[in-house]
């Protein structure tokens, strides 16, 4: 138990986390994990301040929750702070993820907790196992090398101090200090990823190499230093290649494809610009100039052997293109959209307002997914072929003007828009008898990491 503290007061030390008299706002669940890091902390002389988050999202059970943390902020004489918030209502109202959600309010609301009090910074219970699971979660769902190496101890105001421990430690200080904590009994469900991965993926893992969650940490800190030679010789790139003035930004592209690693380079030169990995590989296939490739916030044009990014024009919105060779996942500001193309075989189309079914044979690829616009129309499925434009269709649904600013269209090569997404596919290209192949897309709400 003492070992435990000696080991995050070094920790802490070693890494410039906290120190003694520093006021830190600790995010407390009122699970084991939360609770320890409270309890190490109070006892390493930080001044903590707890903060929790009322999610509204298992009845009573959230409520105990509350109660449990705000009984334990006043035994140990320390402040507390509460937010309650309707996450399942914003998160449909958003069309988001109740995790993705769940996650910004919690961030949002330890952030005005330091502003309100002036506190140094704001600290949070992740441990060893999160990081091996978080690690594991990005890569199957895509990440570059940011991703593989896994959460740091110091991220802004956000500390870890917790991130070197196993968590059976944690339990194991937890008993000897003879500590309570809530069980949180959404954890135990697997119909999350994170949850799937933790109670079905690791164990697994484990079987096949008990060390697997110490080699994925190993790891983790290979990637760190991997990246950080990276982002060195992309640093010296810019210095060498790249010019900003005037709102604009102009890479040379020629120096580009001659180094050793293009892609990886690109990636990094234009991360913070919201353009996809899929996008950043297509701009180094050739292209004639004046080739457009649009974020949610930028627009970069091939100019000879130059790109050019700058802010989008006004009235501009990001499009994707879909490529009949490339079954790739696009993530726009609003949603995510997985598709594939497979043979059809004459089994019932399922009719649900997410995920559609198209005859892949009667459109011309590729296909561009786009906002609306003004003067968009199609044939709605069930119709009879009759034409309607998008607006009068949207507002026959009584869907509100922010409701309808937030709809996004599915064409072909032709400007023919095939689905309305997340309402009404084209009469056009239903799937009948003679179908022989089908477009298959499916819209899940946007997801960020943890």
């Amino acid at each position: 138990m003492e070992d435990l503290l000696k080991s995050v007061d070094a920790y802490c030390a070693e890494h410039k986390l906290c120190a003694p008299g520093d006021e830190i706002v600790v995010g407390v669940s009122g699970g084991a994990d939360s609770v320890v890091l409270l309890d190490v902390l109070r006892r390493l002389g930080v001044k903590p301040i707890v903060a929790h988050v009322n999610y509204q999202l298992r009845g009573a059970e959230s409520d105990g929750d509350a109660d449990f943390v705000r009984e334990l902020a006043a035994k140990w004489n320390l402040p507390f702070y509460l937010k309650t918030a309707d996450t399942a209502r914003l998160a449909k109202d958003q069309g988001r993820s109740i995790q993705d959600v769940a996650r910004q309010i919690r961030y949002d609301f330890f952030e005005e907790v330091r502003r309100l009090t002036g506190a140094d910074r704001i600290a949070v219970a992740h441990h060893r196992d999160d990081v091996a699971e978080t690690v594991l979660f990005r890569l199957v769902r895509g990440t570059g090398i940011e991703g593989l190496r896994g959460m740091q101890p110091l991220h802004g105001h956000i500390i870890r101090p917790l991130l070197f421990v196993a968590r059976d430690e944690l339990l194991a200080y937890a008993r000897a200090r003879k500590l309570t904590w809530r069980e949180d009994s959404s954890n135990a469900s697997t119909k999350y990823a994170r949850n799937f991965i933790r109670h079905k993926v690791m164990p697994l893992l484990r079987e096949v190499n008990p060390a697997a969650v110490d080699n994925i940490i190993r790891n983790t800190l290979i990637f760190r230093e991997i990246e950080a030679m990276v982002k060195s010789e992309v640093s010296e790139f810019k210095a060498r290649h790249v010019q900003a003035d005037a709102g604009q930004v102009s890479i040379d592209l020629a120096a580009l494809r001659a180094t050793t690693a293009p892609v990886t380079l690109l990636h990094y030169l234009l991360g913070e610009y919201g353009f996809s990995p899929a996008q950043v590989r297509d701009i180094l296939a050739p292209h004639e100039s004046g080739k457009v490739f649009l974020s949610a916030n930028k627009r970069a044009v091939i100019h000879g052997d130059r790109l050019l990014v700058t802010d989008l024009a006004g009235g501009t919105s990001p499009s994707y293109m879909l490529e009949k060779w490339g079954q790739t996942e696009l993530q726009t500001p609003d949603f995510k959209l997985s598709w594939e193309i497979k043979t059809y075989g004459g089994e019932e189309v399922p009719r649900e307002r997410d995920t559609v079914w198209l005859d892949a044979g009667a459109m011309i690829f590729p296909l561009t997914l786009r906002k609306r616009q003004a003067g968009d129309w199609f044939c709605p499925l069930g119709m009879g072929g009759h034409r309607k434009k998008v607006k009068d269709y949207l507002t026959d649904l009584k869907l509100s003007l922010p409701g309808r600013e937030k709809v996004w269209v599915l064409e072909t090569a032709e400007r023919k828009i095939c689905w309305v997404v997340g309402y009404r596919p084209d009469e056009r290209f239903k799937v009948h008898g003679g179908t022989t192949s089908v477009l298959i897309l499916k819209k899940t709400p946007r997801e960020e990491p943890a």
